[in-house]
Parts: structure tokens; sequence; C-alpha cells
């Protein structure tokens, strides 16, 4: 689309050195995700929502009122863009949010259509009530293919991630202006017949489409699809099993316009007559809410030309439980499967699911495959959530800024106190969902994340019996597992199993192996040669199970060394929230045939992020070999990772063993009756001007888990409480160098271009854009260097040819020059030349102190 359609004022000063991209949608921000980027964030979209997204890149001195001018531009009311982030630290780049009704979507939607009525070189002229009554999106970039440097920011638990997603590059990478458009059923599959896909009438096209540049156009036809015919006929067809792609390369040399070809394809679809299959849904009751149970009746109806017959389905669901195929191991996600053996031509097929809802957005993927290998290969499906209704509880949020008149560049502190106005409830599972908080309170994810611990791996091997006795060995699988708990013991027949008493828990270690020889059990009957099959309940993996064969009647060899020794740990209460509670840790020690080692002394102590060891005490195992150790009246941690090691140092006849076990420090989750947490975090003051900062959202709930089947499932987003936006004026800084470079080559767009060996002045020049006179100006900028490494250009910089006035480092690529003082308004410049001695594009930067 011509970059030239942006309805606000360019020429203003406010958008030099600024690239400036603004993405709305009228659909659920999780919905256009991967499509344009629209998520913030990715955990609990429902309780933020954005659907208007601000990003300025480059001198961020300006935002503020480029935020006001935008919104002044398309109708909105005063103060609808909220900072959601101003982060100067690794990238100059602002992110501001708003909400959206259908009216100002509208705006939106108009101003588009009136600055693309007169555009030649508009690619889709679409109509108002086209982008309104579908799931659209509008993407203005007030610089044409706009790249941003996103460095280290795409990480799990950047900004970025945070606001965008994993769709940050997609929404930043589109090429100037364009439209997103999502229309269903543009096209009836439901008989086999002919279809046409002509350029022009699929965007209303009633003037011949002008270029002045290289063209490509792209036909994406579903797998079968059989290509009849396509014009122009220079086209080609590349097809795989899934896609046919039908491509339309059209380049061209100069700069003068040329009419483009009206590209058509024809193409026969379905093969054959065939079912097509559709997929609606509803809730009992709605709305409903987080921890409350939900009925899911999912519908497929089929409205093509023949029955479905034998079809099996795969229902996928994440964020909730499924109550009607529960397991020892279900967890947050799972598949349901059922097969349905007809749905007639226009018949419905509807089934009920019952779930428990663990957060406000619950997830499903429904598939389609046939088990018939006489009918056809088919497979479908349709991907939707359903919402849970977020309350407004007792828990009340107030925000404040420090200072309350900050200066440019400025680093300043936000703070906010949530306090729980219900005298006798407690709530769980508080967290901020500000984007702007998440990096700093929560380093290890939203929420602080969970121990930083691999799970247990367990593994059987060794299994033997004769007609009295059996042994066995369970490990992990690696060091790299993390520890179990074995709370149960089964042994019996493949038929019946029957309990088998332990002296205990038995704990077992990364690297341990339990290693006992037991007694059958009364009831067991074992029989020579016959089979034999053990079945083990650890605490935090679940069941594992082994089978074997009874082999001899005589004695067997002791597997377990009594006189070693087995050390166990846990933390219940890790995470450990900050000033809310204190953790509480426990084990157990035991020999190797699981008898309790008592009165033996442990010592402990934990590790501190920076890597010192912090001795702490020592406890005493009682008669079961166990022991526990409380934080209370020890020093409160600051937040980080930290480890906690339990050691015993062995007295005969039994060994030395030690274990340790990660624990985080993270903001408090817990808020008790008529309590006020208080949490800060750093905030960046790199604009100026009037800046409204976004409301922090808390999200909480009534109880901190559920436990089913022996599954401990959090529960998320039952309610919401909310803060007013906090508003500071943020004074100009009294100097502000700003650094632009030019090449005396030939420009397009947004590139130099320069022949392959020609030489290539570069000129960099520096202004002071504030009053005050600025002194000791450094200026240092990165030599142009590949954007796209090859395997002989990787790392590679331009050669400097010509020094010029400028100071070159080799052996950093760079250039600089320094100036002794700036008064306002002043500018000083300085050049180098350098080889374009290979083809490539190539990128530089600039830095500048004063």
């Amino acid at each position: 689309m011509d970059p030239s359609v942006i309805p606000w004022d360019l020429t203003n000063s406010i958008y030099r050195y600024v690239g400036v991209t603004l993405i709305v949608s009228n659909s659920n921000t999780t919905t256009l995700a991967s499509t344009i980027g629209i998520n913030v964030p990715t955990s609990l979209p429902s309780l933020l929502p954005f659907k208007a997204i601000l990003i300025i890149q480059g001198v961020q001195l300006n935002t503020p009122q480029i935020a006001s001018d935008i919104a002044q531009v398309f109708g909105m009311p005063s103060g609808s863009f909220v900072a959601l982030t101003s982060n100067p630290v690794s990238l100059p780049l602002s992110v501001f949010g708003a909400g959206l009704t259908s009216t100002l979507y509208s705006n939106f939607v108009n101003k588009l259509v009136q600055g693309t009525s007169n555009k030649s070189l508009v690619i889709g002229k679409y109509t108002a009530s086209l982008l309104e009554q579908s799931s659209s999106g509008i993407i203005f970039n007030s610089v044409e293919s706009l790249t941003y440097p996103l460095g280290g920011l795409v990480t799990a638990t950047s900004l970025s991630q945070g606001i965008f997603g994993t769709s940050f590059d997609i929404a930043l990478g589109v090429n100037s202006t364009g439209v997103i458009v999502l229309q269903k059923n543009r096209m009836d599959f439901s008989q086999a017949t002919d279809h046409t896909l002509n350029f022009a009438s699929v965007l209303g096209l009633t003037t011949a489409l002008k270029s002045t540049t290289n063209e490509t156009f792209v036909t994406v036809l579903p797998g079968g699809a059989q290509v009849t015919s396509f014009s122009p006929s220079t086209m080609v067809i590349q097809s795989s099993p899934t896609a046919t792609l039908i491509l339309g390369l059209f380049p061209w040399v100069g700069s003068a316009e040329r009419t483009l070809p009206d590209v058509s394809v024809t193409f026969h679809y379905p093969a054959f007559d065939s079912p097509v299959l559709s997929a609606s849904w509803t809730t009992l009751p709605t709305p409903f809410y987080v921890g409350q149970n939900f009925t899911l009746s999912l519908s497929i109806a089929n409205t093509g030309a023949m029955n479905a017959q034998k079809l099996h389905f795969d229902l996928f669901y994440s964020e909730a439980y499924s109550w009607d195929h529960p397991s020892y191991y279900g967890s947050r996600s799972g598949t349901i499967s059922y097969d349905v053996s007809s749905i007639t031509i226009g018949g419905v097929d509807t089934q009920s699911f019952n779930f428990l809802a663990l957060s406000p957005d619950a997830g499903f993927t429904i598939s389609a495959s046939y088990l018939d290998d006489n009918s056809f290969a088919y497979s479908w499906n349709t991907v939707f959530s359903v919402a849970a209704e977020v309350k407004t509880g007792p828990l009340t949020v107030t925000k404040s800024v420090n200072p309350t008149n900050p200066v440019y560049g400025q680093t300043g502190n936000i703070s906010f106190s949530i306090t729980n106005n219900d005298p006798s409830a407690t709530f769980w599972n508080m967290i901020d969902l500000t984007p702007e908080a998440t990096f700093f309170l929560y380093p290890n994810g939203i929420g602080g994340g969970p121990t930083p611990s691999n799970g247990a791996c367990p593994n059987i091997y060794n299994l033997e019996a004769n007609t009295t006795q059996f042994s066995f060995q369970l490990s992990d699988y690696s060091t790299y597992c993390g520890s179990g708990v074995v709370t149960q013991l089964w042994v019996g027949n493949q038929t019946n199993l029957y309990p088998v008493a332990l002296q205990g828990s038995i704990p077992l270690g990364p690297a341990d192996t339990w290693a006992p020889v037991l007694h059958f059990p009364a009831g067991a009957a074992p029989k020579l040669f016959g089979s034999i099959t053990i079945q083990l309940m650890l605490q935090n993996y679940g069941l594992v199970t082994d089978s074997g064969q009874i082999a001899t009647m005589g004695p067997l060899p002791s597997l377990g060394d009594p006189n070693a020794s087995y050390l166990g740990l846990n933390c219940p209460l890790c995470p450990v929230g900050k000033g809310a509670w204190s953790p509480a840790f426990s084990g157990d020690l035991v020999n190797g045939t699981g008898a309790p080692i008592s009165t033996a002394t442990v010592q402990l102590s934990y590790t501190d992020p920076n890597g010192f060891n912090n001795f702490l005490g020592t406890v005493i195992t009682d008669g079961m070999g166990q022991f526990s150790f409380s934080w209370a009246g020890e020093n409160q941690l600051a937040l980080g990772n930290y480890q906690f090691t339990a050691a015993y140092q062995g007295l005969p006849p039994h060994s030395p063993r030690s274990q340790s076990i990660q624990f985080t420090v993270a903001e408090p989750t817990l808020i008790g009756p008529g309590k006020t947490v208080t949490m800060s975090y750093p905030y960046f003051f790199n604009v100026t001007g009037p800046l409204t900062i976004e409301p922090e959202r808390i999200a909480y709930s009534t109880r901190s888990n559920v436990t089913i089947a022996g599954n401990v499932l959090s529960l998320f987003g039952e309610y919401e409480a909310q803060s007013s936006p906090a508003t500071v004026t943020v004074s100009p800084p009294p100097i502000f160098p700003v650094v632009d470079t030019t090449m005396d080559t030939q420009k397009l767009s947004f590139l130099y271009v320069a022949q392959n060996q020609s030489l290539v002045k570069i000129m960099i020049r520096v202004t002071n854009n504030e009053p005050l006179t600025a002194s000791k100006v450094n200026v240092t900028a990165f030599i142009p260097r590949p954007l796209c490494n090859s395997y002989y250009s990787q790392g590679q910089w331009l050669p400097v040819v010509d020094n010029g006035n400028v100071t070159v480092d080799m052996t950093r690529g760079t250039v600089s020059f320094s100036v002794a003082s700036l008064s306002y308004g002043q500018e000083a410049s300085a050049w180098y030349i350098v080889r374009a001695n290979s083809t490539n594009i190539f990128e530089s930067s600039t830095n500048d102190t004063a």
C-alpha cells in the first residue's frame, strides 16, 4: 500500500527523527495475535483490553505529543493513549495502548478509506462497511518498511514479549501502511466446482493497478485444488500436499509508471463432492467464572454434498481441567478424543464436555480426521476460546510516580499499594499484569514463576524376585532430573496388586538410587515362573510401573546398601513472597532400605544470587528421620534466585549426603485480611511533556489452587483490581544533541543504493535541539556492516578508504568525532569514505554524549 496514506501531518516537527507505527483492530486481541501482533500480553489477555497499539521508535523526546496528536486526528478522547513501556536501555522505543469502542474503530476505518480513495498506488481499496463488518486490522507506518533493532528484547521475560507475545517481529516487520482483513466463507466449498479468483474484483478495484517498482502476486490454494487456468500465462505453480501456490513475478527497471496485468486464477475444489464441517459452541452457565465448573456444548455441522462417515475428533483444551477425562496427570491442558459414526448432509453432531475454569481464557482446538480408508483422506480443525467473566473484588490499588516533576533522562520510580479491604478473607495468586512492571517484578516469569528445577523422571530396572522376596532399583534417568518422593508401593501379578508397607516416604534425589529388598505382603501368593508387577506412587510425579518374572526360589543378592544414607528435601511454599510469609523447608534422612536415621545432625545453608554461601544452623532428625526449618527470625531476602542446602556429615555406619533445592524470592502473591502490600519498580523518563502512565492492573483469586486427583492446579484471574492512571509532566532536557547520517549516493525510499566497488561518502551531523549550550559533544557511529550476513561477509564492515575528519577504530568498526561546544540550533558535521565491496544490505547506527 502507498506509504503516504497517513492521516496525520508528518511535516509537524514532533515527527522528526522518529518512525511511528499505529496498529488497530476490531477483533479480540488473541484472535489476531498471530497475524498482526496485537496481544497484550499473552497471559490473561482478557484482563488487558488494548486494541490500539502505538509504537514510536527513534528520538523519544516528543512521544506524548505524538500520542496526543494521533488521538486528536482520529477523534479519540483526550488521554486515550496510556504509556505501556518507555524503555531507553536497549533501544529507543515507546509503546502506548488504548481501548476501542465500535465508534472509535469506525473513525480509524473512515480515515483510511478517505486517504486511499484518490491514491493510484494503493493495492487494496476497501470499503468502510467491509472493514467494520469483518475481523480486520489496520497498520499505519510513517516510514516505509520500518525496521526495529529488537536486539535482546525478544526473550521470554522481556517487555516486548509481554506486550506483543510471540508476534512482535510480525507486527513490526510490516511493509508500510497496510490492512489485514479476515473474511470467513468468501467461497463456498460445499460442492466440487470451479472457482475464479480475480485480483481486481477481490479488492474492489475499478481502475487498472499501476506501479513504479517490482511487484509479486501470490495466490495460495488449499491442498488438492486443481488449477485449470491462470492469467497472465507467465506465472508459475508450486504445489505441496497441503497447499498450492500460483506466483506472479513482475519485475520493473526504472522509475516510470506502468500498468500491471490483472491477475486471475481458476481452480477446481474440492476435487470431488465431500463433507464440509463447521463448528459452533456455547457454554453453560453463561457467564461462568474462574474456579467454576462449566459445560461446553460443541456442535459440528456438515454443510457438504455428502455424508461424513467414521469421523475421529480430537478436542485439545488449555487453561481448564476436564472432568470427563480425569487422570492423575490431569493438568491445565489435555486432549479429549471421540468418534462419530456419521454426520449426514445438513446434519449436526453435538457433544457436551465438562470443565473447571482455571483462568479467564480457556482455549480449544477441535480437529477431525476420517477413519474410513475406503472413503478419502480428510482433515479439518478450528481454533476457538471461551472467556470466563472476571469479577471485581475487595482489593483496591493506588499508584504514584516519583519524582512528581521528573526531568528528561531521569530514572524515577513507580510505587503502588494493594489493599485488602475484606476484614476476614485472604486472596491468592496476586499478579501485576502491567507490562512495564513484569520485567522488574517477575524476573522468572509472571507471578514469580515456578521453582526453577527439573521434574522427576524415575526409572525402574533390575526387577528380580523369588517366591518370598523381590528387589529392584529406582533412580532418575539423569542428573538433570528433579527430586522425587516414593509414598506408596504395590506388588502382585498383572491382575491383583497388594500394598507394601514402607518405613515412611522414600526421598530420591537427582543422583540417588533406591535399591530395596522387600518381602511379599500377605495375599500376594507368588509362584515360581509367574509374573510380577510393581507399581510405585511418587509424590510429585505419579505412578510408575514395571513387570517381570519370578525366576528363582533361592536368595536374592542385596541390592540396597543399609549403610548408605538418602536425604530428601522440599519447599512446599516456593516461590517465596517477599515479606509475605516465611519459607518452610522439610526433608527426610533414611538408609538404603528406607529405615529412618534418627537423632542425626543436618547442617543448613543457602547460596545467594551472588554465589556467596551463608550458614543458617543445624536441625536434628526425629524418630521418623524427618526434619524441618522455617525462615522465621532470619533476614528477609531480596528478590532473586537462591539455593537451600541440607548436608548430613555421616556417622558410622552411615555415609555422608547433601541435597540442595532452588527457591525464588518473588513479589508476594498472597494478601491477608485488612493487609496492604506495596511494590515498586523503576521507570525511565525518556520523553517530555504531559505523560499518562497506564493503570496498574492486578489479578487475584479467592483460592491458591484446587487439588484434583493428586494434582495441584493454580487458579488465576478470578478477580481484578485496577488503579487510576498516573500523570506527570516531564521537563525537557537543557541540552539535546541529535545525530543523523546521509550518504552521497542514490536513495530509494529508506535505502541508499551504491554500485558494487564504488566509493560512498558518509556524512554525520549532530544538532543541539535544546536551549542550553552543549559541551564536550562526542559522536560515535558504526561503519556500515552487513544486515544480511553471508559466510564471507559475516561480522565485517565496509573498508574505510578515506578517514576524512573522523577517527577510525578498525578494531571495533566505529568512527568518531568530538565538538567542544554546540549552542542551541548549532550543527557540526564530519565525513569519511568507504568502498562498497560486496552485494548486500548494510546498516549503521550512531550514539552521542554531551
